[in-house]
């Protein structure tokens, strides 16, 4: 977990823990900024600012940052049962993070279709996300043979 100050060290292929947690760091950085961005930009009345630039700040936050994080901490705690489905975590986080960056795209630019299809994708990914590791962490809780019979 040592890679998560390092995105660039990150397995962006192979890491699952890494991953999300580099994910979730990202886009904490860029929900900071574009608080700041919007903050100063309406700084005389927040209440003119366009509704889609607001919801760009809920968007990054609780997808971007949230989502990211519960998802890395599923991963650590479902540990051992990684191998259940190991394709899914490059899955999961391409379909949240890549919807998450359609979605802000369409509501920054008002287009409408581009935020449609974006929220298809990322809402798959994180279905996808909430079942693979709700099986993980299942199958990760659950006594094997061995520990039953003694």
């Amino acid at each position: 977990m040592a890679n998560v100050a390092r995105p660039a060290a990150v397995d962006w292929l192979n890491g699952t823990v890494e991953r999300f947690a580099a994910l979730s760091t990202i886009s904490l950085v860029f929900n900071l900024g574009y608080f700041i961005w919007i903050v100063n930009k309406s700084a005389e009345d927040f209440d003119l600012a366009p509704l889609g630039q607001v919801l760009v700040l809920d968007h990054l936050m609780f997808i971007g940052v949230m989502t990211n994080a519960i998802f890395a901490l599923m991963a650590v705690a479902a540990g051992a049962r990684r191998e259940l489905m190991p394709w899914a975590n490059t899955v999961i986080a391409a379909a949240v993070n890549i919807g998450l960056a359609g979605f802000i795209v369409g509501l920054l630019s008002d287009v409408e279709i581009c935020f449609q299809i974006s929220t298809s994708i990322m809402g798959d990914g994180i279905l996808l996300g909430i079942l693979v590791f709700t099986l993980r962490l299942q199958s990760s809780a659950s006594p094997t043979a061995a520990e039953a019979t003694s």
